[in-house]
C-alpha cells in the first residue's frame, strides 16, 4: 500500500497571464523536494506545466508533505488528490512513468476536487474518506485564512522546534513567532493532522490503536 499526491495548479493559465512565470513552478516543486527529501518515495514532478505529481514513503509525513506544497506554491493554489493503494509497476524516479490503484484513486480524488474541497483522499473505505476528508476540508477553511508571515512562522518553527531558532531565521522576535503561530491556530491544526494520520493508518495497518 502506498501514498501517491497528484495536484494541480488552481488557474494556472490567469497565473501566467498575470505575469508569474512557469519557473516559479519548477522552483516550487524544488523547494519542496528539498524540505520533504526524507518523507518522499518518489520526489515531485511537473507534468504539462501545471500537474504535480509524487509519493509520500510513509503516512506520518503526509500532511506535512501536503502543507509544504501549499506553502512552497504561494501565491498559487493547489488542488490535491491524494490516493491510498498497490502501485503495479517497479518504483522510478518518475512517478508519471507509474502506474497502479494508488495512482488511480489520486487521479478520482483530483476530480472529485472543487471550490469547496481542495484536497480530497480516496482510500477504497467510504468512512474513513468521510472522516479524513472533513478533517482536510476543516485544516484547508483554517488555512486559507493564513497571511505570509503566519505561513512563514508556522513552517519555521516546525522545522527547527522552537520560537527562538524560528525567531532567529526569521529576524524577528520569539514573541511574534509565537503569536503568529498562535493566530494561525497551529495546535488545531496539529492535532487535525495527527487525527487524518489515525485514520488513514487505520486503512494502512489494520490497527485503529496507531
Amino acid at each position: 500500500m502506498y501514498i501517491v499526491i497528484t495536484g494541480d495548479i488552481i488557474g494556472s493559465r490567469e497565473l501566467l497571464a498575470k505575469g508569474i512565470k512557469r519557473e516559479n513552478f519548477v522552483k516550487a516543486v524544488e523547494e519542496v523536494n528539498k524540505a520533504c527529501e526524507d518523507c518522499l518515495l518518489v520526489k515531485f514532478s511537473l507534468m504539462r506545466g501545471d500537474e504535480i505529481q509524487g509519493v509520500v514513503k510513509q503516512v506520518d509525513f503526509l500532511p506535512a508533505v501536503v502543507r509544504s506544497l501549499r506553502y512552497n506554491f504561494l501565491p498559487a493554489g493547489l488542488r490535491i488528490g491524494i490516493g491510498v493503494g498497490a502501485i503495479s509497476t517497479d518504483i522510478e524516479e518518475n512517478s508519471w512513468e507509474m502506474d497502479g490503484e494508488a495512482f488511480y484513486r489520486a487521479r478520482e480524488a483530483l476530480s472529485l476536487c472543487d471550490k469547496n474541497a481542495i484536497t480530497i483522499v480516496k482510500t477504497g473505505d467510504l468512512l474513513i474518506e468521510e472522516a479524513a476528508n472533513a478533517l482536510f476540508t476543516l485544516l484547508d477553511a483554517l488555512q486559507s485564512k493564513w497571511t505570509r508571515a503566519q505561513w512563514e512562522a508556522v513552517m519555521t518553527y516546525e522545522k527547527n522546534g522552537t520560537y527562538k531558532k524560528a525567531a532567529q531565521i526569521l529576524k524577528v522576535m520569539p514573541q511574534n513567532v509565537a503569536k503568529r503561530c498562535y493566530a494561525a491556530r497551529w495546535q488545531a491544526v496539529v492535532k487535525g493532522e495527527k487525527a487524518i494520520v489515525r485514520l488513514l493508518k487505520f486503512v494502512l495497518e489494520g490497527n485503529t490503536n496507531e
